[in-house]
């Protein structure tokens, strides 16, 4: 008797651990770094990238997590030195960029986060993001 109730506990430990989808992960790296060259030509005065920072950057790490109908998602940003908020101004800063958690149940699809639409100039809708020229 002991010998079978070990042997069902075995199958359906088993079972169990057979029918688990241990989900996946996924990400990706981007950067950007800019090298600050004064041109004469142009003389870009007062401009602090050029006078004596020389060197910027930009980082986006975005971390995925997907199981069965769940999925999960957040983007870590950095900037240093960063000139694409304001071409003349320096700007540094890290933190959460976007994180959102997905649910199917369904035909119906619930998610809650940092979630945002942009209509272009009102005339298109814009579902793209170009994080280079800091759009989002």
């Amino acid at each position: 008797m002991k010998r079978f109730q070990i042997l069902i506990l075995c199958v359906i430990t088993s079972a169990n651990m057979y029918s688990q989808n241990p989900g996946s992960w996924s990400g990706n790296l981007e950067t950007n770094v800019n090298l600050f060259l004064i041109d004469s030509l142009i003389g870009p005065f007062n401009v602090p990238q050029y006078d004596n920072q020389l060197v910027g950057g930009e980082a986006w790490l975005n971390l995925n997590y997907t199981r069965d109908d769940l999925r999960v998602g957040i983007r870590f940003d950095m900037y240093e030195n960063s000139n694409l908020k304001n071409p003349v101004e320096s700007y540094s800063a890290e933190g959460i960029g976007r994180w959102f958690v997905k649910k199917s149940v369904g035909k119906l699809d619930f998610e809650v986060g940092y979630l945002y639409d942009q209509i272009g100039s009102g005339l298109i809708y814009r579902a793209y993001e170009q994080r280079t020229l800091f759009i989002d």
